[in-house]
């Protein structure tokens, strides 16, 4: 029963950093801007869906949240954000731009930025969630 109540969490979760990031994927694709500083919502996304679907806050919280966290960044910046380009582009267009060099220079880099304020994001909520526990005082 508990193990049911974790996986629920976690989907929770999941889908609450999906809905969290959906600002940053508007702005992306729909506004051409690149605007990689709002996937510091990506973690307290995932709080939320989390504790909404009723999840345990225990020692466990904060690895949970950063896992899940960081699965969340991968697959937008891995799959979506890819998915969505080759959906507005032709095969051939599309093998071209994967074939050049300033294409992976845009993703690594948009990687890593968001990355960088991704773990900003769950660095606070972590810390949120450690002292809601005890863990620090």
């Amino acid at each position: 029963m508990e193990t049911k109540r974790y996986v629920f969490a976690c989907l929770g979760g999941l889908l609450g950093g999906l809905i969290a990031s959906l600002p940053w994927l508007v702005l992306y694709t729909m506004g051409g801007l690149i605007v990689s500083a709002l996937a510091f919502l990506i973690a307290p996304g995932v709080n939320y869906g989390y504790r909404k679907l009723k999840g345990r806050v225990n020692r466990k919280l904060p690895t949970i949240i950063i896992a899940i966290s960081i699965a969340v960044l991968l697959l937008i910046d891995l799959l979506i954000l890819p998915a969505y380009f080759s959906r507005t582009l032709n095969i051939s267009t599309i093998f071209n731009l994967i074939l050049t060099k300033s294409y992976w220079q845009l993703m690594v880099r948009e990687l890593v930025i968001s990355t960088v304020f991704a773990v900003a994001g769950i660095f606070k909520v972590v810390n949120d969630i450690k002292y809601e526990v005890g863990i620090n005082y």
